[in-house]
């Protein structure tokens, strides 16, 4: 649709020659609305912040268009899912699930397309996956002080580190004695 299409018209008695044009214009659709699990509007163009395992359930839903838009999800620029179904009125809604997410879909693009002409752009919304990151890795650094053997000495001051790395925030390191957490702790933060 969308086409400009031409019919040619001969009235042979009168050798007149007569050529209408017609315009059959295709009415794109609205801008794309996206919604949770739960049904609510998702207002932002950032999804979550998620969990790394959580399931992420989104719905396209779109409004009018004709002829019938085409309703599809692409991550990261790559088609995902093109099955659409039409609802009530002029609503077509697309429901996309991206099952137990991982560190790597950390700020994935999530895109919502609604076409019905190739001659026009598609109109479209665009979420970026946030995410809480587990740590990476957790150590404990020994002190240059300890002897050989690792051996501690009584009445000594001894200064010890907890290293974390790959988590998104940083990293909450807390220290315990026994069942007592210790609040007299130095926390630096390299964001390298």
């Amino acid at each position: 649709m969308g086409n400009l299409l031409v019919y040619h018209f001969h009235v042979i008695e009168c050798f007149i020659r007569i050529v209408l044009i017609f315009n059959a214009f295709a009415v794109p659709p609205e801008k794309p609305v996206v919604v949770d699990r739960w049904g609510r509007v998702i207002n932002t163009t950032t999804l979550g912040p998620h969990e790394e395992g959580d399931d992420v359930l989104l719905t396209c839903r779109v409004l009018g268009g004709r002829p019938e838009p085409s309703v599809r999800w692409l991550v990261n620029g790559v088609l995902v899912d093109e099955e659409y179904e039409h609802n009530t009125g002029d609503v077509i809604e697309n429901r996309l699930l991206w099952p137990a997410i991982r560190r790597a879909d950390y700020a994935a693009v999530f895109t919502c397309q609604a076409a019905n002409s190739h001659l026009v752009p598609p109109k479209e919304l665009s979420l970026v996956l946030d995410m809480f990151l587990r740590p990476l890795t957790v150590e404990i650094k020994k002190p240059s002080e300890i002897g050989e053997g690792g051996v501690l000495t009584a009445e000594r001051r001894y200064e010890v580190a907890c290293e974390s790395a790959g988590s998104r925030p940083p990293a909450l390191v807390t220290w315990h004695k026994g069942k007592r957490q210790l609040k007299r702790i130095t926390v630096s933060k390299n964001l390298e």
